[in-house]
């Protein structure tokens, strides 16, 4: 009877021992449970800030971006402006161009003129001169 005694009393021990380790497990599996969903809720919370340093991120390119848009259109605009400038100047400069060039033509038309008056003078003042010496010789 002792060593059904003994065995049982064994029995009962090696239940306690392994009820004890049971709940020792369980408890660690709750901490391990509690850290893990620690670690979830601080990784959740870092992904929010992620998110938000994102959106703050993409609103501020957005504002870069209008704002160097914005600048470019402003420096087209002037170089726009430079160009018509440009333009009317050549514009007034051809017409100018153009007027000297007339300007020159009636010059030289009139200098073939007086060229040609001048030539026409000179042949009555050679014809004279001819007339002149045949009177002198004779």
């Amino acid at each position: 009877a002792a060593t059904r005694d003994e065995r049982a009393a064994a029995h009962a021990a090696a239940l306690d021992a392994l009820r004890t380790h049971v709940d020792e497990q369980l408890d660690a599996a709750r901490g391990g449970g509690a850290d893990v969903q620690a670690r979830l809720d601080a990784l959740d919370a870092h992904i929010r800030k992620v998110e938000a340093n994102e959106e703050e991120l993409q609103k501020r390119l957005a504002i870069a971006l209008k704002n160097s848009i914005d600048i470019a259109k402003e420096e087209l605009q002037q170089q726009i402006v430079a160009i018509g400038k440009a333009h009317e100047t050549a514009r007034d400069r051809a017409i100018k161009i153009d007027a000297a060039l007339a300007k020159i033509t009636r010059n030289g038309e009139q200098l073939r003129g007086g060229i040609d008056a001048l030539w026409e003078s000179l042949g009555q003042l050679a014809a004279r001169l001819c007339g002149l010496e045949a009177f002198l010789d004779s």
